[in-house]
């Protein structure tokens, strides 16, 4: 009785492994592939290139499938609007949550990160709690990002959202200049959009890591199964295969966000 089972096993993943191979080799479909620019994870280089560890990772899956997709970076809030309306969409680097859970086809994660609030260095106010945040005079928010949602779901009326792909610097201007007291980022934005704007990381500092989360390749609920679970085979396959670690490593803050699990 084993031995059939473990036979019908051995059947079954011989199936799978030739289906994504016939997929990999023989189907064809267009897909639009939409970032932004947003830290370590995907941004444009002096010379307007798209560069990133989460872009290198897509470009990987692209090659290894055989596809040559081009990468466009949009406002965040207009590939979140296509990605829910039309299909064919892939759209990263997307902060897997409860509310978007139905909303997208999931293929991650890509990475680890934590959504922190940020001081100017030297501010004297500690910030101990969500609570406490909503004391300051000004949070500084990304426009339509899932951290100022979050914030917004727990009740804060002191946000100040910037739209655009420059709002990460304009809000850390704004936190070091003193015309707002929090910022909401994540650790590898800020890090990034200080470096690249010559602002001494040193210049701000944590106030409070308000949750740890887990970042995706998002695809458009209209894109076919096929489509996303030949995707999410060749991620894990970069994974197991050590290719995954060594795009991480050659980034300042990836050994820290390095994810292997297929779900956080």
């Amino acid at each position: 009785m084993k031995k059939r089972y473990f036979v019908n096993g051995l059947i079954i993943l011989f199936s799978v492994i030739a289906f994504f191979l016939i997929c990999k080799n023989s189907m064809s479909y267009e897909l639009k592939v939409l970032t932004e620019n947003s830290g370590e994870n995907n941004y444009l280089d002096k010379d307007g290139k798209i560069k990133g560890h989460n872009t290198e990772i897509v470009r990987e899956i692209m090659k290894r499938l055989n596809k040559n997709f081009d990468i466009k970076i949009v406002p965040w809030i207009r590939g979140y609007k296509l990605a829910q309306s039309e299909p064919y969409i892939a759209i990263f680097s997307m902060t897997r949550t409860a509310k978007r859970e139905k909303m997208f086809k999931w293929v991650g994660p890509l990475h680890a990160t934590k959504f922190i609030l940020y001081k100017k260095k030297g501010s004297t106010f500690n910030i101990l709690s969500l609570e406490d945040a909503k004391k300051v005079g000004i949070v500084g928010c990304y426009k339509g990002d899932v951290r100022e949602k979050l914030l917004l779901s727990n009740g804060f009326t002191n946000l100040q959202s910037l739209y655009g792909s420059d709002a990460n610097l304009r809000n850390l201007k704004k936190l070091i200049s003193g015309h707002i007291d929090l910022w909401i980022s994540s650790d590898h934005i800020a890090y990034k959009t200080g470096i690249d704007s010559g602002i001494d990381p040193g210049e701000f500092e944590k106030a409070y890591i308000v949750k740890k989360a887990y970042v995706y390749l998002a695809f458009s609920l209209g894109t076919p199964d096929y489509i996303v679970d030949e995707w999410r085979y060749t991620l894990k396959e970069i994974k197991d295969d050590g290719t995954y670690e060594k795009i991480m490593m050659k980034y300042p803050l990836g050994a820290k966000r390095i994810t292997l699990k297929p779900r956080g």
